[in-house]
Parts: C-alpha cells; structure tokens; sequence
C-alpha cells in the first residue's frame, strides 16, 4: 500500500512517464518486459515447491 501511495498505479506511472517525454510505444514496451519479469519472479516462487 506504501508503494501505491507513494509511486501511483500503473496509469499514474505512464502518465508520468509521458510527461517526462518518454513516447508511449517505448512506454509500453518497458511496461511489457516490466510485467513479464514479475510473471517470471511470481512463477519461480509459486512453482518452486512443486518441483522438488
């Protein structure tokens, strides 16, 4: 919640991001790979019981 309070949702994140003059594909993108190494990080923990 201190997070969220303190960096903003996602939206808030892009919008801030855009005003600082970053263009919205490369936005994006970053967000992509962003969401993609928590699914990964998130998997990795979940998972990992289950493996041994």
């Amino acid at each position: 919640m201190k997070r969220l309070l303190r960096e903003g949702c996602t939206a808030q994140q892009w919008l801030r991001l855009s005003e600082q003059g970053y263009d919205p594909r490369s936005i994006m993108q970053q967000a992509i790979q962003e969401m993609a190494d928590q699914e990964k990080e998130f998997e990795d923990q979940i998972c990992q019981p289950l493996v041994a």
